[in-house]
Order: structure tokens, then C-alpha cells, then sequence
């Protein structure tokens, strides 16, 4: 049912009982209750406008000795917030300073740096962090509207029938919305084109659903009471960033507010159980499913980092539909403990061999944007996924850039406004207080898709590391549609800056991974900074021509390429720049912005894969562009600039064509390209998996190192006697081989102790609720202070 509500009225309540009120009524007697509050002394605690203030009172620092930051904290008037240990960083705070301001403390952080003990001091910065989701299909300017199921557009069945449809064969499906999931079997049931799908029912009928594979979704939480998504709920892999009382840890949002249904429909792609008569399947849908909840309160660097570097031991993929803004004029990535997280997790995450992150690239395709400014989609350590629709062509929010590696079905309109009569089905998923909602899109909805085929190929061999994941992508995507934009790159591999390499084909990476061999080592080199100081000049380019000097050994085939650039220009959202590889490929790593009014110029490090499998020996090309279009007189400055190389020194001959020039397809040669793989993908036989123990030892071994950790930190899944107990065990390597019984005897009790505690969660979600109710009406109460 759609509920449309003047801006002056506000609702409370739930359920059927839900009032609403005049806002201009209330706005008197609302502002003397806050003048009361304040001298309850409240004030303190009233947030204000994260735009206008962004610094906080803390301050992230690493220092030479561990055993040393108490003493240095103490000295300078801190206390010690929290640790990152892993990554070295400790988070100070300072009482005197003011919770935000418009003005950083740089006395504080002065002092700070001039210590000895010190070898980096920042000032934490509030975030701004959207969910990439698109509430409805023609942006924000009306309210969402949340449509019935039998609302949706469902093609006839005649329809069906004519396409050679005659139902699906292999393993079947009770759940009610299930032959409604276009993206997993399309048989043109949403009215779009057939087998435009993830091919992911030939791994299912094979037994391959993501058992002993554990996915993390990073967002506002995940309401893990959903009857979809209890059984595959994993506490271990979940936290809670957002409410420093939570002594649960417990991801659960706030479910009063829609707003937080985010990580919920996130969750629900990647593991809602199968068969059980509700709302959907999940893409790996014998997965365990962990969510952490980070993006339901203030964000800063170091919540970020903590994040993604949660339980890296235990978690095997992470899936993050979030970024900086969508809105054509932000151009922003990681911090630097965000960036050690990423490079951390990748290196030491998994015993080794690096969690799997996948990155949603964006939605700001309404507002001319360009993935390539978003420093997170941007990194060589994500594995970065657009959208497409039901028909394999771009939606009209995606965003074009050279650092996207795939795209995956999830659905959307080609033009805003195409459909005006009944909704489209887009992605099907879990909803929080039970629900199920049908309408689910945007790149939010791409990335978990993309998550749970990793997690399928992970359960067909586990060994795969996180650049073994980004190779088996690129060598099983597919073209999905007949488009102008794809070229063959210098190893003969097809990329387009809006597809990436094409549609993830799940089948086929399960296929790949069976008998995958591991990639050799990577190499990073790095070009010298080259110092150019000179003019852009106004409606032209700039050409400098570098060669690839290697440092040692020299890379042989190419993975990832960086172009860090440093520019002075009068308006950023007029500078374009390319980067041409020795074998013609030219990648844009920035393409113009009519949003983008910034004078501050570019320091700036982009990424594109489109050189993957070439060799870099010979000459490379940086052209920087003042937009030939713009009516305005710009003038500018590149300063410098340096190339940062990713790949292998060995050859892998069987995945790459050689070295030759890259050139651009014609639309006869990519619908005969599209064809021919859409005909081999479709007739894969898979192995069958025979749930080869061998494989899930890892997992196994991993839950109870967990599970250890878990007793030592004092959390409240177990009793401190079954706590000892396991301790007076040791669990040292070769014994944990023998532990089975111990081990089964204390899941039990586990799964016992769990139980009982259903009840207190229930108690303990009500008192979440109320503080998160006290601190909303503390959020008004601002407000109208602000206006008043």
C-alpha cells in the first residue's frame, strides 16, 4: 500500500497504531522541550550537521612501540579509545576537544607528531557514506513506494512457451518468489531477454550452494531474526561498529526505520535459505551469512578499517554496496587505514590467501559520474561490479569507468521513466521485520549477486586466493548484449569501460575453479614521479610518453595499472585524462562531469584493468585533456605524475592470447563474440560435487580457532567452564585433527546455550531500540535549535 504524506506531517508509532501530526503545530512546544533538555544537561550530546562539522574528537596513531601508547595518551591529555592491532593503528580521544567542529585540532595533532614515540597522528574526519541502492526508478524527488507483489509485470505464459521455455529441470525450488529471480534462470518471465541471467542453475544442480563458505555484509546491519535468513546467520562473522553499548555485538538495525533494510536485502541475495516456503533463494544458499553494522551511525576511517578487517581469519568474502557520494562532483577513496585494511586483508586475510571483497561501482550514472573517482572501486584489492538489466544493457544509473571488472543482472530502467505502467521485477529479496520485497536494484543489489558466486566458486576449491577470484572472472565473463563500446585489448581479452569484461557467469567460475592452478606472484613496480610543470592548455591536451623501466625483474602480463596524477585546473569536472598502453589500448581514467565545479585540481590515483594479460614493455602514454566542449576559458597545470604496474613475471600462456594491438570491435564481431559464448556456456558440464572433506577442512579448522578466540575475548556464546575446558585442550595444529568429538560436543552446547538466549536478544533489542529512539528525538531536538 502506498502512504504519500505532506512534508509538513510526521508519523510515530507501528503497526496499526500509527499517528500522524502537523509538524508547524508541534515546532513551539518542541523547541521549549529542548530548551528544557538543555539544562538537563543534554547538550553535549546533540548531534549537529556532519557536513558543517567534520572533525571529531579522535584521532588515529601509530606509534613505534605497542607497550607505549598508554603512556604517550596520558602524557598529552588522551585515552585510549580502541586498537586496530593488526594494522598497528590506536584510536586516542581528547575530552577537551569538541565532539565535532568545523576546525581541526591542530595544536593537539601537532603535539602529537612532534612526539618521538609517534610515527603517524591523523585527525578523524566524519564520512559521508551512501548505500548504493535506488529507491525507485526515477530517483528521490517522490517518496518510495513499496509496491504488492501481484503489482509486478509478469510476462504471460503463452510468452514463455514460444521462447522454448518448458520449466526448469534439476533442482527445484518451494520458495514462493523463486521463479520470479530473472537473474538466476531467465526464461524471459520479467519481460526481458532470455539467459540474461548469472547461468548459476547448472552449479546448483551439482550440488554447489556455498556450504562451509562464510560471506560478511558491510553495511547498516542485518536483521537476522528473518525467517530466511536465520539458519544460514552467522554471529561469528558479525558485528556491531555502530553502538559502542552493544555488548552483543549484536548486527541487528533499527527496524522501525525502512531506511535500514539495506544490509538485510544484501544478506538475503547471498544465503536465503532454500526450499522453506519463504520469500526467496539466495545465490549461495547454504552459505553462512554475517553482517557487520557500520554505516548506521557516525563513519570514520578507522570504522571503515575495522570492518573490513573483522575476523580476516575466519570471513572469506565481504561484500560492500556503499561508497562516497553518487553525485558527480565527490572524488574521494580510502583513508590510510582503510587502505592498510584492504592491502591487509588480501595479504594475511584467509591463512594467506586474501578475502574476497566485491565493491559495488555506483549509481551516479543520473548524475554524469564516474566510478573511476571513487578510490574504493578504484582499488586494485576490490573486485568491482556494475549493473545491467533484464535485457544486457546498461541501466540508466550505472557508472562508466576503466576499474570495473563485471557486471551482474540485477535489473532497472534504460532510461529513467521507461516504464510508466507496472513495475518491473528487479531483485528479489529479504526485507527487515519479515518482509519480502521484489524491487530490490541498483548496484547495492549487484554486488552481494556477485558475492555469492564467489562463495560457490570458493566451495569448489578453496584454495582460490583473492587474485585467483579477479582472473576467473575475467576469463568466464560473457558479453550480454550488442554495444559500441567494446574493444579487444592487447592480450585479446573484450573490455568495455561499461561492461568491465562482461556478465559474471557463476557456472562457469565454478567450472574454472574446479581446476584452477594458482596464479604466480604478484609483482608491484612502480614508474619514477614524473615532474612536468606544465600548462593544460584551454579546449586541449597535454601528451607526455613515458617507457616502462622495470624495477627487477619485469612483469610479463599485466593485472591492475594505477596513474597517480597531481594537477592545478579551474574546474575539475572539465578534465579528462587517458592512458594508452604500448599495445593501443587506451583506457579513460577520467571522463568529464558537468556536476563538478571543484577548483581545487586532482591528486588523485585511478585504476584500469583494460590491460590485463598485456605486457607493459615499451612506451606508455599520459594525455590530460581540458574538455573541447566547455564555453569556459580554463587554465591549468599537470604537475606530475607516476605509473604503478600489478602483475605477474611468469607467463600463464593458457590465459592469455599473446601480445598484440588492441583494436575495436565491430557490432558484427560482437553479437558473433556474444553467441558463441553465450552457446558454450550454456552447454558446461560441471563435476559433480562430492563434498570432498579435504576442501572444507579449512573451514572447519578456522570455526574453532574462532570459537577459541571467542572464549579467551569473553563473549557471551559460552559458559567460561566449557571456556576452560577448551583451553586445557590447546588446540594446537595436529591435535585439532582429534578433536572432533570435543568439537561436535561444544557446537551442541553451543547451539543449546544460543537458544536460550533467544529470549534476553528479544529483551536486548527492545533496550537497542530505546536508545536508538532516545537519540532520534535527540537528532529532532538539533534540528530545531538549527531552525530556531
Amino acid at each position: 500500500m502506498t502512504r504519500y504524506m505532506s512534508p509538513e506531517s510526521t508519523c510515530a508509532g507501528s503497526g496499526g497504531e500509527r499517528h500522524c501530526v502537523d509538524k508547524r503545530k508541534l515546532q513551539v512546544s518542541r523547541a521549549m522541550w529542548a530548551l528544557l533538555l538543555l539544562g538537563l544537561t543534554v547538550s553535549s550530546a546533540l548531534p549537529v550537521s556532519s557536513e558543517d562539522d567534520n572533525y571529531l574528537n579522535l584521532f588515529l596513531v601509530k606509534v613505534n612501540k605497542r607497550s607505549a601508547i598508554h603512556d604517550l595518551a596520558a602524557e598529552h591529555g588522551f585515552t585510549v579509545r580502541d586498537e586496530l592491532e593488526e594494522l598497528g593503528y590506536h584510536l586516542l580521544e581528547h575530552k577537551d576537544v569538541s565532539r565535532r567542529s568545523k576546525r581541526s585540532a591542530e595544536s593537539h595533532v601537532q603535539r602529537l607528531s612532534n612526539d618521538h614515540r609517534v610515527q603517524f597522528v591523523q585527525q578523524q574526519k566524519l564520512l559521508i557514506r551512501e548505500k548504493r541502492e535506488i529507491l525507485y526508478d526515477k530517483q528521490l524527488e517522490m517518496p518510495e513506494r513499496n509496491f504488492d507483489p501481484s503489482e509486478y509485470f509478469r510476462a504471460p505464459t503463452p510468452h514463455l512457451y514460444s521462447r522454448g521455455f518448458s520449466g526448469s529441470e534439476g533442482v527445484t525450488f518451494n520458495d514462493p518468489y523463486y521463479k520470479d529471480q530473472w537473474y538466476c534462470e531467465n526464461n524471459g518471465q520479467s519481460g526481458g531477454t532470455k539467459y540474461i541471467d548469472l547461468n548459476i542453475k547448472i552449479a546448483w544442480d551439482q550440488g554447489y550452494t556455498g556450504k562451509g563458505v562464510t560471506v560478511t555484509v558491510l553495511d547498516d546491519g542485518i536483521d537476522h531474526t528473518h525467517p530466511d535468513l536465520k539458519k544460514n546467520y552467522s554471529p561469528f562473522a558479525s558485528a556491531d561498529m555502530n553502538d559502542k553499548d552493544d555488548k552483543q555485538n549484536d548486527p541487528m538495525p533499527d527496524t522501525r526505520t525502512p531506511g535500514n533494510s539495506h544490509g538485510t536485502r544484501c544478506a538475503g541475495e547471498i544465503a536465503a535459505e532454500a526450499n522453506n516456503s519463504v520469500c526467496s533463494v539466495g545465490v549461495a544458499y547454504n552459505a553462512q551469512v554475517g553482517g557487520v553494522r557500520m554505516l548506521d551511525g557516525e563513519v570514520y576511517d578507522s570504522i571503515e578499517a575495522k570492518a573490513l578487517n573483522y575476523k580476516n581469519q575466519f570471513i572469506d568474502v565481504m561484500s560492500a554496496s556503499w561508497g562516497p557520494r553518487d553525485d558527480g562532483m565527490t572524488m574521494e577513496g580510502p583513508g590510510p587505514a582503510t587502505k592498510d585494511a584492504l592491502e591487509a586483508g588480501v595479504k594475511k586475510g584467509r591463512n594467506g590467501k586474501g578475502i574476497i571483497y566485491v565493491w559495488a561501482t555506483g549509481n551516479g550514472g543520473v548524475h554524469d559520474d564516474d566510478c573511476g573517482c571513487d578510490g574504493y572501486v578504484s582499488s586494485p584489492y576490490s573486485l568491482s561490479v556494475g549493473s545491467i538489466t533484464d535485457r544486457g544493457q546498461a541501466p540508466y544509473f550505472d557508472e562508466k569507468c576503466a576499474s570495473t571488472l563485471t557486471v551482474v543482472p540485477s535489473g532497472g530502467e534504460i532510461r529513467a521513466g521507461e516504464f510508466e505502467g507496472q513495475p518491473k521485477i528487479k531483485v528479489v529479496t529479504t526485507d527487515i521485520n519479515g518482509g519480502c520485497i521484489l524491487g530490490f536494484e541498483g548496484t547495492s543489489a549487484a554486488a552481494p549477486l556477485a558475492a555469492g558466486c564467489a562463495a560457490l566458486a570458493l566451495e569448489a576449491n578453496p584454495d582460490l586466493t583473492w587474485r585467483d577470484m579477479q582472473h576467473i572472472v575475467v576469463e568466464t565473463a560473457k558479453i550480454p548484449s550488442v554495444d559500441q563500446t567494446w574493444v579487444v585489448n592487447g592480450a585479446g581479452k573484450h573490455v568495455s569501460h561499461t561492461f568491465g569484461f562482461g556478465v559474471m557467469d557463476c557456472g562457469a567460475m565454478v567450472n574454472a575453479a574446479l581446476n584452477w592452478q594458482t596464479v604466480p606472484e604478484l609483482k608491484i613496480q612502480k614508474s619514477q614521479m614524473y615532474e612536468v610543470n606544465e600548462p593544460i592548455p584551454t579546449r586541449d591536451c597535454i601528451t607526455k610518453t613515458v617507457p616502462y623501466v622495470p624495477d627487477g625483474t619485469p612483469i610479463i602480463q599485466l593485472e591492475h595499472v594505477q596513474l597517480y596524477v597531481k594537477l592545478e585546473h579551474t574546474r575539475r569536472g572539465d578534465v579528462q585524462i587517458y592512458l594508452t598502453s604500448p599495445s593501443k589500448t587506451v583506457s579513460e581514467m577520467l571522463s568529464t562531469r558537468k556536476n563538478d565545479n571543484a577548483r581545487g585540481g586532482i591528486d588523485f590515483t585511478f585504476m584500469t584493468v583494460h590491460n590485463w594479460g598485456e605486457n607493459p614493455s615499451g612506451d606508455w602514454e599520459v594525455k590530460v585533456c581540458d574538455n573541447r566542449k566547455s564555453t569556459s576559458e580554463n587554465t591549468g597545470k599537470l604537475e606530475k605524475f607516476q605509473l604503478i604496474f600489478y602483475g605477474t613475471a611468469e607467463t600463464m600462456s593458457a590465459r592469455s592470447a599473446g601480445n598484440t594491438e588492441s583494436h575495436k570491435l565491430p557490432l558484427s564481431a560482437v553479437e558473433t563474440i556474444e553467441k558463441k559464448e553465450l552457446r558454450k556456456s550454456r552447454n558446461l558440464k560441471l563435476k559433480r560435487n562430492m563434498g570432498d572433506k579435504k576442501k572444507k577442512a579449512y573451514h572447519e579448522t578456522e570455526v574453532r580457532e574462532e570459537k577459541e578466540r571467542d572464549f579467551k575475548d569473553g563473549k557471551d556464546f559460552v559458559d567460561r567452564f566449557l571456556d576452560d575446558k577448551i583451553e586445557d585442550r590447546g588446540f594446537d595444529g595436529e591435535k585439532r585433527q582429534d578433536d572432533d568429538g570435543l568439537y561436535k560436543t561444544v557446537l551442541r552446547k553451543l547451539e543449546d546455550l544460543l537458544d536460550k538466549r533467544d529470549d534476553q536478544d528479544s529483551h536486548y533489542r527492545e533496550e537497542k531500540r530505546g536508545r536508538d529512539a532516545r537519540q532520534d528525538l535527540l537528532d529532532e531536538i538539533d534540528e530545531i535549535l538549527q531552525r530556531n
